[in-house]
């Protein structure tokens, strides 16, 4: 619908120059129907008034002002049908010899066969993936490689994956997009193949045929032959395009010579120039100078603003985001030339909605809604319902950006326009949308406020409605929802356990078997580990919010077990759960005092600084455990840097939604650990402000959910001491010995997980008594001095005490 827009506001704005006549041919056929002629197809271009195919399926278009080589911008119609050729049909170059050869296929054909082309694809592409990461695994069990060559070998692993997945649903619409009546021979033999998964011996019959030097030779020597010449040249197009699917550096290279190969037979062709630049990822070395050749061979300035847009994208996958914003300034230029017919507008808004999309990532809040409002405003202009998909996008980062600001009220107001104009979108049918997605939007944005401000009753309730609809949504289409099912999941079994604590292992088991006998029949390998990633974080959720942390450690590893697939083969879509997996990890290494530590660390600050880098993923949970890394290692000044980001991160949330208990706790958290680098600098006054001000949140935090916030409160309750010690506050430290004593009587009478906590305050007391050179006796101490690991449950606190006492002499000393 769109396209007949568009075609006839050219032929309504456009002024021709004077050209010969051009007539120019064509067909129109059915899809994988024998080559079945379609009549009745409305045929429309740029310059030439429109026409409709015949019983034959045959047209002629008539460009009274046009001459051969000039681009026709030709476009099909029929009610219930769509291009399948889209791309041959729309930059079809006006001939007097070639045909335009067009085929339609029923709406949804295309989508269909081309989740076919994807799905075998990425299976094939998945098992060649885990055979290389365990390929390289062994040869490191194995010492046949160090430490560093594994990181290099995974590091280059990765890439090639990441380039893979990128690629990967542009390549399976080109496959779904050839006619099986159209191919023949080799290709016949090839796509054949390909359809039964045997993409490996697809590649091998084009190998064997020999097509590649063969069709080079051909083309070389026969350019004159203009539908043999762009015949041959669909055929290497095809090939490439195999390659492509196939995946792996080997295969990728060939694609690329192909494409290259192609360009440079053809250098004055801008859509085989662009076809190759296509094949280019952001790490390979020319892709830059292509970009730059497309700008030249543009004929007009649709083609110019395309190229300049596309540019920019270049620059913008680079990190190089002032120079893409320029090149996307300049194609909206080049498009408002033309302001007054669609194409253009078409143009224009694409180039906005991307350089909104920079702004989102460069933090420019202010310009976002700026350009966001800009293209509203263009938008309420044009009376076309295709367009409001346009509406959608920026209403999308609208509503995001409202939220990153905390302008609540304007959130919520851009959340409800984007609900109206998701109900309006599926009214019309424009775009496939179930009916239920507005109305999930709608309970995710309300839920996400309710998470922020800390209202967890209303933040359940808005679960539970939402995971009504996201059920159904599911088993319509698993890959689709599987991601926000699963997070619905979560929450609703985390409410169940704070409500019923006693029967969380039952719940949580219970949770396990649905997931296993429900949901993983449906899934492939990453969601799998997507989703048994989630059960295990269920188990570590629990126990660490109960100070159950040995408990937790099994589930911590298994966790990082099924991050690791998810890393290695869809980091993209899963940075918050595999940084938060390294996070656990780190935490765990922490309070065991593993050596891995350091190892731990640094693998976290690497991978967080990658996400936060190209995907614009930032968590303060990742730079409070960085900093922990750096504490340990005796880094304090490098710790306060993030320490500080993390403080003014959550302390400018909390203003805005005091009543968040769960951030008041991260909060102390992280006034603990300033309070730890400022000791290790030796700023004792320093340290203890800002324990003290760690211990007056959780001491208010403490009454509302003892069994929650008593152990950390308890431990920063020992720090204290320390440092009231060290800073010759003794005054102080007496007050803090007092409270920590009660405290940890009052813990230990709440269940078992807490009876190891009178121990740990004794043994602080019996060292502050005896540093501070006051009367002890020993043997009202006996118990604790000769404590044995293991005696009692959930001990790692009190363990970790003696470790300290043994190694330093005292927990008085530093």
């Amino acid at each position: 619908m769109f396209r007949k827009h568009l075609v006839s506001a050219i032929l309504s704005f456009c002024g021709f120059t004077l050209f010969a006549q051009v007539d120019q041919r064509g067909s129109v056929t059915l899809y994988d129907s024998g080559n079945t002629p379609l009549a009745g197809v409305q045929v429309t271009a740029y310059g030439a008034p429109a026409t409709d195919t015949d019983q034959n399926g045959s047209f002629v278009l008539r460009f009274p002002d046009r001459k051969p080589g000039m681009t026709a911008y030709t476009d099909l119609y029929k009610k219930g049908y769509e291009i399948v050729n889209r791309d041959e049909v729309t930059q079809f170059v006006l001939s007097q010899k070639a045909s335009l050869k067009a085929v339609m296929a029923p709406i949804g054909t295309v989508e269909s066969v081309k989740m076919e082309y994807y799905g075998i694809a990425s299976e094939n592409y998945s098992k060649k993936y885990s055979a290389a990461m365990h390929e390289i695994n062994d040869l490191y069990s194995a010492r046949i490689i160090d430490v560093k060559q594994r990181r290099a070998k995974l590091d280059s692993l990765n890439r090639e994956s990441e380039i893979y997945w990128e690629k990967l649903e542009y390549y399976a619409d080109k496959f779904a997009r050839i006619n099986p009546d159209d191919v023949a021979g080799v290709d016949k033999m090839a796509l054949e193949a390909v359809r039964r998964g045997n993409l490996e011996g697809a590649v091998r019959i084009y190998e064997d045929a020999r097509v590649v030097e063969q069709a080079l030779a051909k083309l070389e020597a026969n350019k004159g032959l203009e539908e043999d010449v762009q015949a041959l040249a669909q055929s290497l197009q095809r090939y490439s395009d195999l390659c492509a699917i196939v995946g792996g550096w080997e295969c990728r290279d060939k694609s690329i010579e192909i494409k290259k190969k192609i360009a440079e037979l053809f250098p004055d062709d801008f859509y085989k120039v662009k076809d190759y630049i296509a094949t280019l990822s952001i790490y390979d070395d020319d892709v830059l100078m292509w970009h730059d050749r497309l700008v030249e061979l543009a004929s007009d300035d649709f083609e110019l603003a395309d190229a300049v847009h596309g540019k920019g994208e270049f620059m913008r996958k680079k990190g190089r985001y002032m120079e893409a914003i320029e090149l996307y300034s300049s194609s909206i230029d080049i498009s408002a030339k033309y302001d007054d017919f669609l194409p253009s507008l078409y143009s224009m808004l694409q180039a906005l909605i991307s350089s909104i999309y920079v702004l989102e990532v460069l933090g420019q809040n202010e310009e976002v809604l700026e350009q966001g409002q800009l293209a509203l405003d263009i938008l309420d202009e044009v009376d076309i319902e295709e367009f409001d998909i346009f509406r959608l996008s920026v209403a999308n980062f609208m509503v995001n950006t409202y939220f990153s600001m905390k302008e609540w009220k304007k959130f919520e107001d851009m959340s409800a326009f984007r609900y109206d104009l998701m109900k309006k979108i599926e009214a019309y049918g424009f775009v496939e949308m179930d009916e239920m997605d507005a109305e999930c939007t709608r309970l995710t944005d309300k839920m996400r406020l309710a998470t922020v401000s800390g209202d967890l009753e209303a933040m359940y309730d808005y679960n539970e409605q939402l995971l009504k609809l996201i059920e159904v949504l599911f088993k319509k289409d698993p890959d689709l929802y599987v991601s926000t099912y699963i997070s619905m999941l979560e929450v609703k079994y985390q409410n169940e356990i704070n409500e019923n604590p006693s029967k969380f292992l039952s719940i949580a088991e219970g949770y396990e078997r649905f997931v296993r006998d429900e949901m993983l029949p449906n899934l492939g390998y990453v969601d799998r580990n997507k989703v048994m990633y989630n059960v295990e974080y269920l188990y570590v959720w629990y126990y660490q919010k109960h100070s159950m942390f040995e408990e937790s450690y099994p589930h911590v590893i298994k966790m990082n077990e099924y991050a690791d697939v998810l890393e290695d083969m869809d980091l993209y879509n899963n940075c918050y759960a595999v940084i938060m997996s390294r996070c656990k990890n780190v935490e765990m290494l922490v309070r065991m005092q593993d050596d891995a530590l350091k190892d731990a660390v640094l693998e976290l600050e690497s991978l967080y600084a990658y996400v936060k880098n190209m995907h614009g993923f930032s968590d303060t949970t990742a730079e409070s455990d960085i900093a922990i890394g750096y504490y340990m290692s005796g880094e304090y000044e490098m710790a306060l840097e993030y320490l500080e980001m993390v403080r003014k991160e959550r302390e400018s949330t909390l203003k805005e939604f005091p009543d968040n208990f769960e951030l008041k706790a991260n909060l102390s958290s992280t006034y603990n650990n300033i309070a730890g680098c400022l000791s290790g600098l030796r700023k004792d006054r320093e340290a203890l402000a800002a324990m003290k001000k760690a211990i007056d949140i959780l001491s208010d935090l403490y009454i509302l959910r003892p069994t929650s916030y008593g152990t950390n409160y308890f431990q920063y309750l020992g720090n204290a001491v320390s440092l009231a010690y060290w800073a010759g506050n003794k005054r102080q430290a007496e007050k803090y010995i007092e409270v920590l004593t009660e405290l940890g009587k009052d813990l230990a009478s709440r269940g078992k997980t807490f009876k190891s906590l009178p121990y740990a305050a004794k043994l602080i007391k019996y060292d502050y008594l005896l540093a501070t050179g006051q009367n002890v006796k020993t043997s009202d101490y006996k118990d604790v001095l000769r404590y044995v690991p293991g005696t009692l449950s959930n001990d790692w606190l009190l363990v970790n005490l003696i470790r300290w006492r043994k190694a330093n002499g005292s927990l008085m000393d530093r």
